[in-house]
């Protein structure tokens, strides 16, 4: 039936899966019958977590663990920014734009873990003060009066705790 159904739409678009990429779940299934399937198909027996677009998809609660990725991703941009000399107001338009929108696009998807957020808030907090990822040194202003809005004093930094709940609350 699946395999019937995948043949059918490989001739109607002209597009076929990709037994090298492509994996098969299952759900409810007993060993054997998926062991059948996946000999019959050709894929491989997927494992859990998954990932799709870049982010884990897993079926319980994301761990600390599970976001090592964004937060390596976001370091390593960081370690391309940091052997410039860049501005105060540089690093902030990078915190901003860049690194806002990398953990927006997670953010979207899933609530991420608050060990998570606590540590991707002090990678943004070290870069914007610092300027790099080494030391501990405290910012000049709290963090929470960085994160208000431009209006209100603050210099317009998501709070990423708060931002969270609102992406994925456009889900509801």
């Amino acid at each position: 039936m699946l395999l019937g159904g995948l043949k059918h739409f490989g001739l109607s678009s002209g597009l076929e899966a990709n037994q090298g990429k492509s994996e098969l779940f299952a759900a409810n299934m007993e060993d054997g019958d998926i062991e059948k399937i996946c000999q019959v198909s050709g894929f491989q027996k997927g494992k859990w977590p998954f990932k799709y677009l870049g982010t884990p998809i897993c079926n319980r609660k994301i761990s600390r663990s599970d976001c090592d990725m964004l937060i390596h991703k976001m370091t390593v941009r960081i370690r391309g920014w940091q052997t410039r000399h860049i501005s105060f107001t540089g690093r902030l338009q990078l915190v901003n734009s860049m690194l806002m929108s990398i953990c927006t696009y997670w953010m979207q998807i899933m609530i991420l873990p608050s060990a998570v957020l606590k540590e991707l808030n002090n990678i943004c907090r070290k870069f914007l003060w610092e300027g790099h990822l080494q030391g501990s040194k405290p910012g000049y202003v709290k963090w929470e009066a960085v994160c208000k809005h431009k209006s209100k004093g603050g210099l317009g930094i998501r709070d990423l705790q708060l931002w969270n709940l609102l992406a994925v609350g456009k889900l509801v």
